[in-house]
């Protein structure tokens, strides 16, 4: 990202008159730039980092998808089917016997669960 910051102030030709070229050059420094960050807090921000898919079940009323990581802790994620809200129980072993147990966790919405 250094790098593309350098080349944008580098790009920065302020002699002559503006050009559409070297707009769209700038544009796309900028768009690099700003994808460049949205990955780090993507990479920094997400609690499901390291965490690979587990299990999922359709019922009709809810549809749950459970993640585990490497140490066996895991997220089960409940989703209403007829409102789309969604609802997060974490814990930190045993997934298989959550996955079982999935209709009866303790499920809270984003903030209160991570």
């Amino acid at each position: 990202m250094d790098d593309d910051i350098t080349q944008l102030i580098s790009a920065a030709d302020i002699s002559g008159l503006a050009t559409s070229d070297k707009q769209d050059d700038q544009t796309d420094i900028l768009t690099t730039i700003n994808a460049s960050i949205d990955n780090i807090e993507i990479a920094v921000t997400n609690p499901a980092n390291g965490y690979e898919f587990y299990a999922y079940e359709d019922t009709g009323t809810y549809v749950y998808i459970m993640s585990q990581n490497a140490n066996d802790a895991w997220i089960c994620k409940r989703m209403t089917s007829a409102s789309g809200y969604m609802e997060y129980a974490k814990g930190s072993s045993d997934t298989a016997t959550n996955w079982t147990n999935r209709a009866t966790l303790t499920y809270n919405d984003y903030a209160h669960t991570f």
